[in-house]
């Protein structure tokens, strides 16, 4: 199966396109990088050619509303109109998948030199405006119950 990965050399992405690999598919890479700009919709077509599945891990950097409306409008909106070429139904909004455990950010860093054997300080910055009042108030965690990993970051830390 062919599956396209928006945002495929991203952070999340990059993961996708492993997992999509490790299972004996083809990923299709949807990335700047690669010559397919999801914003204006560049390349696009081209590359979705024969795709079976698109995932979308996109994202853009910024603290401001505006511009990240901007972006996952567009993107959302070149994205979705190659939907009448799908085959199947789309699966429309699919549960969260999360981690078994929840931590600050500030947390998790703290562990990395310590286990390294390291002595540094790691202080906790808020986020000012909307953006740090979500992210305090929870909003990247999974707000809908969906599958859920079993690695703990404890054990993710051990493996390094």
């Amino acid at each position: 199966m062919r599956i396209a990965v928006a945002g495929g050399t991203g952070v999340v992405g990059s993961h996708a396109v492993d997992s999509v690999q490790a299972a004996g598919h083809d990923p299709v890479v949807l990335a700047r990088s690669v010559g397919v700009n999801l914003v204006s919709g560049a390349g696009l077509a081209d590359a979705l050619a024969g795709v079976d599945v698109v995932i979308d891990a996109s994202n853009v950097e910024t603290a401001r509303r505006t511009k990240a409306e901007e972006f996952f409008t567009a993107t959302t909106g070149n994205l979705l109109s190659y939907v009448e070429l799908a085959v199947a139904d789309p699966a429309g909004r699919v549960p969260d998948l999360a981690g078994p455990e929840v931590f600050d950010m500030a947390d998790l860093v703290r562990q990395v030199p310590r286990k390294r054997g390291e002595k540094r300080a790691v202080l906790q910055v808020r986020l000012p405006g909307r953006v740090g009042h979500g992210l305090a108030r929870g909003a990247l965690t999974a707000a809908t119950p969906g599958p859920r990993g079993a690695r703990t970051f404890a054990s993710w830390l051990a493996a390094q």
